[in-house]
C-alpha cells in the first residue's frame, strides 16, 4: 500500500512540471515555424503574439493582456514602447484608446525577442529603466502608505525579458550583481526574470538570502539557472514560465485593495485646461 501511495505522490508532483515543459515545447515549435520569415517586423510581431496567447490562456481572468503600449505617470513622463503589458482588471479601459497606461495600473511588462544577445539585453534594460516609478498615486486604504509604496516599487510592475533563443550565461548575472552592488537603487529597474526558452534563466531575488527548491542558499541579488540533462543543469526547463506565472499571480491581489488614484490624473488635466 505504501509503495502505491508513493507512486501516486510522485506522479502528482510531475503534473505541473510536464505541463510547463509542454508549454515551452509549444513556444519553441511555434517559433521554429516562423524562422523562414525574412521580414524582421513580421517575425517580431508573431513572437509577441505567441506570448500574449499564453498569457491570455493563463491569466486573462485576473489581468488584461495588452500587446504594445507605454507607461505614463502623473507628471506626464512616459516609458519607451513595451511589447506586452499586463494591466489591472480593476482599471479604466479608456487608456486602451491611447495606448498609454498609468503606472499604478500596470502589473507586468515584457520585452520579447526572437534572439537575445548582449546588445539586445541592454536595450531591454533601457526599456525597463524608462518606466516612471516616481510620484505614485495609489490609494492604500488603512495600510501604511510609505511601506506600501516601498514594496510597490520593488515588486510592481513585474519585468521579464523573454527570448526564444540566444546567448545567456552566468557572467550576465555577475554583471547585474555588480551593478546593484555599486548602486542599490538600480535594482528596482532591472528585470525580475531573464528567460531564454529551454536554455537558461536569470532570476532577481527580492529578499535575500533565500533557498532554492533543491535547498541551496542564494545570497546574491541575481542568480543563474541553466536548463539541461547534465548534472550541473536543472532538467525542468519549463520552470522559467512557471516562475513567471507564480510571480504574476502573487501580485494580482494588490489590484483589489491598492487602487490607482485616477482622480489625480483627471485633476491634472483640469488644471492644465
Amino acid at each position: 500500500m505504501l509503495k502505491i501511495t508513493e507512486k501516486i505522490i510522485k506522479k502528482s508532483m510531475s503534473i505541473f512540471r510536464d505541463y510547463f515543459n509542454s508549454i515551452s515545447d509549444i513556444l519553441e515549435n511555434k517559433f521554429n515555424s516562423i524562422k523562414s520569415i525574412e521580414h524582421s517586423t513580421d517575425k517580431g510581431e508573431l513572437c509577441e503574439i505567441f506570448i500574449k496567447e499564453f498569457f491570455d490562456h493563463s491569466l486573462s481572468d485576473i489581468y488584461r493582456v495588452i500587446r504594445g503600449g507605454q507607461i505614463v505617470n502623473i507628471d506626464g513622463l512616459k516609458s519607451k514602447q513595451l511589447d506586452v503589458l499586463l494591466i489591472s482588471k480593476n482599471s479604466l479601459r479608456i487608456f486602451n484608446e491611447k495606448g498609454i497606461y498609468p503606472v499604478e495600473s500596470v502589473f507586468g511588462v515584457f520585452s520579447i525577442t526572437s534572439y537575445l544577445d548582449k546588445r539586445k539585453f541592454l536595450i531591454c534594460n533601457e526599456e525597463f529603466e524608462s518606466i516612471p516609478k516616481i510620484n505614485l498615486k495609489i490609494h492604500t486604504s488603512i495600510l501604511s502608505r510609505d511601506k506600501i509604496i516601498e514594496q510597490w516599487k520593488k515588486l510592481v510592475p513585474f519585468k521579464c525579458v523573454f527570448a526564444y533563443n540566444g546567448d545567456i550565461n552566468e557572467e550576465w548575472a555577475t554583471e547585474l550583481n555588480e551593478i546593484v552592488n555599486k548602486n542599490s537603487e538600480s535594482k528596482i529597474f532591472l528585470p525580475d526574470i531573464i528567460l531564454v526558452n529551454k536554455k537558461a534563466m536569470i532570476t532577481k531575488l527580492i529578499e535575500k538570502p533565500t533557498k532554492t527548491s533543491d535547498g541551496k542558499t542564494i545570497e546574491t541579488d541575481f542568480f543563474y539557472t541553466r536548463f539541461g540533462d547534465n548534472p550541473e543543469s536543472y532538467n525542468f526547463y519549463g520552470a522559467g514560465l512557471e516562475h513567471v506565472l507564480v510571480r504574476l499571480y502573487n501580485l494580482c491581489n494588490w489590484q483589489f485593495f491598492i487602487t490607482p488614484e485616477y482622480h489625480e490624473y483627471f485633476n491634472k488635466d483640469m488644471s492644465n485646461s
